[in-house]
């Protein structure tokens, strides 16, 4: 799999009209985005193997070939703008020709910090969501994002007297932030208004660094997990 295609797209640079003497100074081009991609889709739940693997075009061009379950890539810098994203089923002798699965116009804004993700919208369609990383200084960040396919849910850090709960959580959004200190943190997630949980696990959260929890999955089909990022500051 190869992800040097992708990346010269932000070797894509914007041209510079020449200028007469006279003609006002020429504004400065805008900030590369930095992008992350995951592919948030269990192929289980679609009937086929669960690395299930993918292939991505953008704008026309078939970027990323063989991309897995879990993988992520990036970080890359692209310039702003709309990307037509078509994410298909991988085919090896003729990457990006199957039909795509997912098809998205994804903006890009100048400067920003994003994760592009692949995943099940709640009853089950493939589709694909753009969640923003955003950083603040020194604490840990945790942020919260559903991308199962599965009614709203409550996300709690630290379960007792001093827990952070995220509540109502629904498929293609997030919630989260600082938490103001380093260190061991017990983070639950739970169907709304319930202690059933179906995911428990603790996690050691260092400062200077933003963690992204991405529920994925389909808790019926016994495929719901959620996958990890961790993007130093």
């Amino acid at each position: 799999m190869s992800l040097k295609s992708l990346t010269g797209l932000a070797l894509a640079a914007l041209a510079v009209t020449a200028c007469s003497d006279d003609a006002d100074p020429v504004a400065p081009a805008p900030a590369a985005a930095t992008v992350y991609v995951l592919h948030g889709i269990n192929g289980t739940d679609l009937g086929a193997a669960q690395a299930f693997p993918v292939d991505v075009a953008v704008n026309g061009s078939c970027t990323l070939q063989a991309f897995s379950f879990k993988d992520f890539a990036g970080p890359l810098a692209l310039p702003p703008g709309t990307y037509a994203i078509a994410i298909s089923p991988a085919n090896t002798t003729t990457p990006c020709s199957n039909p795509a699965a997912i098809s998205a116009d994804v903006p890009v804004t100048s400067g920003i910090n994003a994760t592009i993700v692949a995943h099940l919208a709640e009853g089950g369609a493939p589709t694909a969501s753009v969640f923003v990383n955003d950083f603040a200084p020194a604490s840990p960040q945790l942020f919260a994002r559903h991308a199962a396919d599965f009614s709203a849910v409550d996300v709690v850090v630290n379960p007792g007297a001093s827990q952070v709960a995220f509540t109502g959580l629904t498929n293609s959004n997030e919630d989260g932030g600082g938490l103001g200190a380093t260190g061991t943190y017990r983070v639950t997630i739970a169907p709304a208004n319930t202690n059933t949980y179906v995911y428990d696990q603790t996690l050691q959260l260092a400062a200077g660094t933003l963690y992204a929890a991405y529920a994925v999955g389909t808790p019926s089909n016994n495929t719901f997990e959620v996958v990890l990022q961790t993007i130093p500051q």
